[in-house]
């Protein structure tokens, strides 16, 4: 499967780690397909890593930072908050079976759940230590199950699951074109009337400018003046292409400005 780590989403993870960690100094570079991260005071600096690699460091620092405020540890096993949440019916991915996904909608496999929860960022419910180890596992529960049944193209990621389709396919099963088009500003929170040139992603008559904005193709105070393929100059129209594939458009819709 082709990486779906890019720029604007590590600059975006940056920005979480800097928050979380209280980290302001924290930056990042890019020096063609290598990544620096320089993490703030007191942290080492990591020159030279992959995307994939500079993603992992930064979500791992972030994720451990947030689950380190916990209730104490059970003797070596886990921590208190570890416990609660089994009892409260939370799982880890581990422990996740075919009818933990089939009272919840999802009919489809376990390795494919595990799949989309590795590979399209469906988030966990709560973080805990398990283990002697300290290890962060993240847990889950029906919501987070009836969330990828009920929001994610399942049929066509399943076929990405199998590889028989590439990013570039689903894509264009989508239907997804870049377009640009002039927008009257009241539509995007401006008061002037006055008309705004943007670069917009076209799916489903829907133009996205962003995941919480949307404007009907047919609005009066929306003129297309040209749709194209090819790749986006813009990241956020690359990450949002992404953000695309992985939901169906009904998720989107509560965005819409009319």
């Amino acid at each position: 499967m082709e990486s779906k780590i890019t720029k604007g989403k590590l600059v975006g993870l940056l920005y979480d780690y800097a928050r979380v960690c209280k980290c302001p100094s924290a930056r990042i570079t890019f020096q063609g397909k290598c990544v620096n991260l320089y993490l703030g005071a007191g942290r080492k600096n990591l020159c030279g890593l992959t995307m994939e690699k500079a993603y992992d460091v930064l979500k791992g620092l972030t994720v451990e930072k947030t689950a380190s405020k916990g209730s104490g540890y059970m003797g070596r096993s886990m921590s208190v908050n570890a416990k609660r949440a089994y009892e409260r019916g939370l799982k880890p991915l581990s422990r996740i079976r075919s009818s933990d996904l089939r009272q919840n909608g999802f009919h489809y496999s376990v390795a494919f759940f595990k799949w989309l929860v590795h590979n399209w960022d469906i988030k966990p419910k709560e973080l805990h230590h398990t283990s002697a180890a300290y290890r962060i596992t993240p847990f889950y529960d029906g919501s987070v199950i009836r969330y990828a049944a009920r929001c994610c193209n399942l049929e066509l990621l399943y076929r990405m699951y199998r590889g028989k389709l590439t990013m570039q396919q689903a894509k264009q099963e989508r239907r997804i074109r870049y377009a640009r088009a002039r927008i009257l500003d009241t539509l995007l929170g401006g008061k002037s009337g006055k008309i705004i040139s943007a670069d917009c992603l076209l799916c489903d008559n829907l133009l996205f400018l962003s995941s919480k904005l949307c404007i009907g193709r047919d609005n009066p105070g929306v003129r297309i003046v040209e749709i194209f393929d090819g790749q986006p100059e813009s990241e956020n129209l690359e990450n949002l292409t992404i953000e695309l594939i992985k939901h169906r458009t009904t998720v989107y819709r509560k965005y819409m400005r009319n």
